[in-house]
């Protein structure tokens, strides 16, 4: 999750949702990108242990009686999308764990033929 925030750091919040789906019948969670920001732990579920497997980027857009017409709504739609690209879209990277660290005394053992102790 904290990974996810610092990528939106720059993002304007105003109609940026975050949404974590958790496994199964798990609750999902759903809230504001401004409020993450003060308050991470707004996303955890109230009735699940469950750890988040996915984190969605939601931009909403009130269109309330744009729908009246097809072409105010193709009109609203090619205004939204380039601008959640802009905002949010071209910032976010796919999750990668971090990769194995050897200290110096691990990969001095490891020249001697002796198998170091690998850590996260």
């Amino acid at each position: 999750m904290n990974s996810l925030l610092r990528q939106l750091k720059k993002t304007e919040p105003a109609g940026f949702f975050i949404r974590a789906t958790r496994p199964g019948k798990a609750e999902t969670t759903y809230q504001t990108l401004k409020d993450l920001r003060d308050s991470p732990e707004l996303l955890e579920s109230d009735t699940s242990n469950t750890t988040a497997t996915t984190l969605e980027v939601v931009y909403e857009v009130d269109l309330a009686g744009k729908f009246s017409g097809r072409k105010v709504f193709v009109e609203e739609l090619e205004k939204a999308v380039p601008h959640f690209y802009q905002e949010a879209g071209q910032l976010l990277k796919a999750w990668a764990p971090l990769p194995l660290k050897i200290s110096k005394a691990e990969s001095e053992l490891k020249v001697r033929g002796e198998e170091p102790a690998l850590e996260r």
